[in-house]
């Protein structure tokens, strides 16, 4: 079975909880072991045209969080999350 952590950003929680819950249903049938990590916040997009080095920051965080569990990959359900 595969395992990597499930980033789920600031969005989805709150407008996109379908698709969360079908993304969920849909790892299980692949047999992907999603992780929660606790810690995780915000992807740093909203904030990248105001302040570039603070959304840099929030994702190097994320990736850093993500990077000290030992999970070697880290899915994200959000376009803006990916990119960042």
């Amino acid at each position: 079975m595969k395992k990597a952590s499930l980033f789920v950003g600031c969005t989805v929680p709150v407008r996109g909880t379908n698709y969360e819950q079908s993304f969920r249903e849909v790892a299980k049938r692949l047999q992907i072991d999603l992780t929660d990590l606790s810690g995780f916040s915000c992807c740093g997009f909203p904030t990248h045209s105001i302040h570039r080095i603070t959304a840099l920051a929030l994702s190097a965080r994320n990736l850093a969080l993500s990077s000290q569990s030992s999970l070697l990959s880290m899915i994200t359900l959000c376009n803006a999350c990916t990119e960042n």
